[in-house]
């Protein structure tokens, strides 16, 4: 591999892994390789779990998909490349595009019916409203029958 600067050394690998192992590997991994795509803050108030998320060059928020299933949240959608050019053409390339997924791993339960997500100026920000979890609890009832039953047995 000739000499590369650091980032267009993770770019080369990133693409050359695309070419062999597809778009997917990255989603698989995104949380530990050295370039989570999309960057992302979380944080939590008070009241609310708080998420902001780099998505730029996004024409609009119909790009950007989310969904939340118990306590992880799912944010996946596609940056449009802006150009088409032959790979040998490009003398620097460090905007991502493609597809793109994040799982994020809340802390506590959402109230699923007060989420708020807005798309403003490359930034997505989710808003999702802590509830307490109700504590659970049951009680476990001894079938004197089968104890019986196991005894004489």
């Amino acid at each position: 591999m000739r000499n590369l600067p650091r980032g267009d050394f993770w770019k080369s690998i990133h693409q050359k892994v695309n070419q062999t192992l597809g778009q997917d590997f990255w989603n698989e991994f995104s949380g530990i390789l050295p370039f989570p795509y999309p960057r992302m803050d979380v944080f939590q108030q008070e009241e609310n779990i708080v998420i902001l998320m780099e998505l730029p060059g996004l024409v609009n928020h119909e790009a950007i998909k989310l969904s939340l299933r118990g306590n992880k949240l799912l944010v996946y959608g596609e940056i449009p490349k802006l150009y088409h050019v032959d790979d040998e053409d490009v003398m620097i390339s460090e905007r991502y595009t493609g597809t793109f997924q994040r799982k994020i791993e809340l802390p506590c339960a959402v109230d699923m019916e007060r989420v708020k997500a807005s798309y403003q100026n490359g930034i997505l920000t989710v808003e999702l409203v802590k509830i307490a979890e109700k504590e659970k609890y049951v009680e476990i009832h001894i079938d004197p029958q089968q104890s019986r039953e196991e005894n004489n047995g």
